[in-house]
Formats: structure tokens, sequence, C-alpha cells
């Protein structure tokens, strides 16, 4: 969960552990030929005091609040340390499959 500090959202957003550290994924884009998917940008955020989720059937930890915008996440604004950011990071996952 990302309650973020510059509008009164509060998404939750898929996570990595990437390079010894969590990292949310906003967006991923997917290749349906391959059957992988790829990050189209990774902030990490186990910098920050996370905090155990309430809601822990939809989540594991939720980010503090006012710690991180919108627009950080979106990529539309530079981060603030200890955040950081990493756009295009050449790291695959399989595409989740999806039951109907």
């Amino acid at each position: 969960m990302v309650p973020f500090s510059d509008c009164g959202e509060i998404p939750i957003c898929d996570g990595i552990e990437h390079e010894g550290g969590i990292w949310l994924v906003p967006t991923w884009l997917d290749n349906p030929a391959t059957g992988m998917r790829t990050p189209i940008r990774i902030v990490r955020v186990d910098k920050l005091p996370l905090q155990p989720a309430i809601l822990f059937l939809v989540c594991d930890y939720a980010v503090p609040v006012l710690t991180l915008s919108k627009a950080v996440l979106e990529g539309r604004a530079p981060p603030r340390p200890p955040i950081e950011v990493v756009e295009s990071p050449n790291i695959e996952f399989p595409i989740p499959r999806t039951f109907h």
C-alpha cells in the first residue's frame, strides 16, 4: 500500500526483491510472445520504515504516510533520498497466470 504524499490516493502496488532491496513496480510491460514481463520503472522503498500492513490478505507492507509522491512513482518527478528510482531495469519475470 502506498499512501501518496501529494494526493489522497492509497493504491496497492506490486513489489519485488531486487539487488538486496524491496522495490515497487508501478507499471509492467508484458511480452506475451515470450511469456515474460519487465518493470517500466522500479522504486526502492526498503530504506523507509516500512510498516506491516493491516490488510495482510491484500498486501505485505505499507509505505509510511507522506514519504512517496504519486509523481515520483509515475516518473514525473525526481526522488529524494532515501528513495531510489531505476528506469527500464534489465530484469524479467514470468507473466502471472490468470484464472477465469
